[in-house]
């Protein structure tokens, strides 16, 4: 199936001009032009990996911040081609691959669906400078380097949406020289708070130091600030902040409280600022006491070289409370048992952590952004 790529370049703006004055210029009765930033612009939904999406209340000011951010974090100048793939309802693909570009007077080529040989095809021939995709399109793209295929113009790929593991950073930087530029965000901030900067230091495993206006805590049980490599739930604030829920004023008071916007996610934060997301807090697994973070077990099992994909999560337990369970997706053509890839984990995690049941799939459940739906895999483990 052959798909279709569009290009559009807003760097030759004066037609967008033109339309743009003689729109001002009609008295119209059927619009109101914004009178207030604070207006709400957008509503866009949350991911709903753990619950019912929520309508996130987005005003212009918080997507026109965000969109600022972006540009001072990444770097962005006009001369940028950017590709755009994910879906442009979601939040990531919104503010950082369509505001952005405009707001840069840069270059958007559309892709409508990920297709890999598509997306590696038009990555190379039209010169793609900035490519906004999550961690799963990487691996696919590694997939495709094994024919010798690289991006050399691509100096600014980027990822978000789900963590990225590090064993998919640690090859591709081997293939292409260029480090992929994780960062972290959710709906509710419009999206982006940090980043690893293009330029800058760069730490694998951390998703960057705040962007320029954001504050960040990471906050214990009273909402206090945590020392330096501590965990605990990560707080935000900023102009890029929601407004609140649209008709869910209970939610809004739960997450937008004391001032700072609660998360949801567990981290920690180094000496040099850079944070550390650890887990979701929903996720975190109680195993007879103590806390297991699947992103942990998940990234020994990403080392394994016969496994693609991984998720892990937790099952009720009578005697420990919790249990650890690994779902896997092995490689093309790769045959493994659950005693060989138990024997590599136990090289390196703590008994606790070990999953006590593997279960092989052809592939994980996933949001139309990539996340993975492990509410899915619980409703699968309760029979639901």
């Amino acid at each position: 199936m052959k798909t279709s790529v569009v290009s559009y370049t807003f760097n030759d703006a004066l037609l967008l001009h033109g339309l743009l004055a003689e729109i001002l210029a009609s008295p119209r009765d059927d619009f109101d032009l914004v009178t207030d930033n604070h207006d709400i612009s957008t509503f866009l939904y949350t991911s709903g990996t753990t619950g019912r999406p929520k309508a996130a209340m987005l005003s212009h000011l918080n997507l026109i911040s965000n969109t600022w951010q972006f540009e001072v974090s990444f770097e962005i100048v006009y001369e940028d081609i950017f590709l755009e793939v994910l879906p442009m309802f979601h939040v990531l693909a919104f503010t950082g691959n369509t505001l952005l570009p405009l707001f840069a007077g840069a270059t958007l080529v559309l892709v409508p669906a990920f297709h890999p040989k598509t997306v590696a095809t038009t990555l190379i021939e039209n010169d793609i400078s900035v490519f906004i995709g999550v961690p799963v399109m990487y691996m696919v793209l590694l997939e495709a380097a094994k024919n010798n295929v690289t991006f050399p113009k691509l100096k600014k790929p980027v990822t978000g949406g789900a963590s990225l593991p590090l064993d998919v950073y640690n090859r591709w930087k081997e293939l292409t020289g260029t480090p992929i530029i994780e960062g972290y965000g959710l709906t509710e901030a419009s999206p982006a708070t940090h980043f690893n900067p293009p330029s800058g230091i760069q730490k694998p495993g951390s998703v960057g130091p705040a962007m320029p206006e954001v504050e960040f805590i990471i906050g214990g049980e009273n909402d206090e600030e945590l020392p330096v490599g501590e965990v605990g739930e990560l707080l935000l604030r900023g102009p890029n902040i929601m407004q609140g829920y649209y008709n869910n004023p209970e939610a809004t008071a739960e997450t937008l409280r004391n001032g700072w916007l609660h998360t949801g996610d567990l981290a920690k934060v180094d000496e040099d600022g850079y944070l550390y997301i650890v887990d979701r807090k929903k996720d975190m697994i109680i195993v007879s006491g103590l806390n297991v973070y699947p992103r942990e077990v998940e990234e020994a099992l990403y080392e394994h070289p016969k496994i693609r994909d991984a998720a892990v999560i937790g099952e009720p337990d009578k005697l420990r409370g919790e249990a650890v369970v690994a779902y896997v997706v092995l490689k093309e053509g790769e045959i493994a048992h659950s005693k060989e890839i138990l024997r590599w984990l136990k090289e390196r995690l703590a008994l606790y952590k070990l999953p006590r049941r593997l279960v092989f799939v052809d592939e994980l459940p996933r949001t139309s952004s990539g996340k993975i739906l492990k509410r899915m895999l619980r409703k699968n483990e309760s029979g639901e």
